[in-house]
């Protein structure tokens, strides 16, 4: 029972970290970096069978890396990695992503907490990885990017504060899917 403890703990603390960061002060030219990827053609992508990406060792939330392993390791070398943007319409964000194409086939190797099947996925070739002290950044067009693009600022602020305060208030983890 000390494990479970332990990993929903640690999955709570990644949670309010990430809802830290979707709170975060405005990106120069937000609004106008929304309308340029909402304009970028959009396709499904499905998750590889999560147990092949546990076996794997890939990890949740962790896309980039786990793209960038992948890519590295793929001993046939025909996968590579594409950057971009999950579409999130329940929350009204673009999230950074990063996903494998090889040839017109893509995938998504990252699981998740909800286990979901795939996500709707839009490339964008003006996304820019770069190392910076040791640690991987993204700049679209010169403006770095965090975790993502909010379509609505404010009210992806108001979400955060309230997915935060019910983190507080004791949530499970799935009535946090849930919000």
């Amino acid at each position: 029972m000390g494990e479970a403890k332990r990993k929903a703990d640690q999955q709570r603390a990644e949670i309010r970290a990430m809802m830290e960061k979707w709170a975060g002060p405005d990106i120069p030219g937000e609004a106008d970096i929304a309308s340029q990827i909402e304009a970028l053609p959009s396709e499904w992508v499905n998750r590889a069978d999560r147990a092949q990406l546990e076996w794997a060792g890939m990890k949740v939330g962790d896309c980039h890396a786990n793209c960038i392993w992948y890519e590295r390791n793929d001993p046939r070398g025909d996968h590579k990695r594409v950057t971009g943007w999950i579409v999130d319409d329940v929350n009204g964000v673009y999230m950074l992503h990063s996903i494998v194409k090889r040839g017109d086939e893509a995938i998504c190797i990252t699981p998740t907490l909800d286990g979901t099947d795939g996500c709707t996925f839009r490339a964008d070739p003006d996304v820019i990885m770069t190392e910076e002290d040791g640690r991987i950044v993204f700049h679209r067009k010169g403006t770095r990017i965090g975790v993502g693009i909010r379509r609505d600022v404010e009210a992806t602020r108001k979400k955060s504060a309230q997915i935060i305060a019910a983190l507080e208030a004791g949530a499970s983890i799935q009535d946090l899917m849930r919000l």
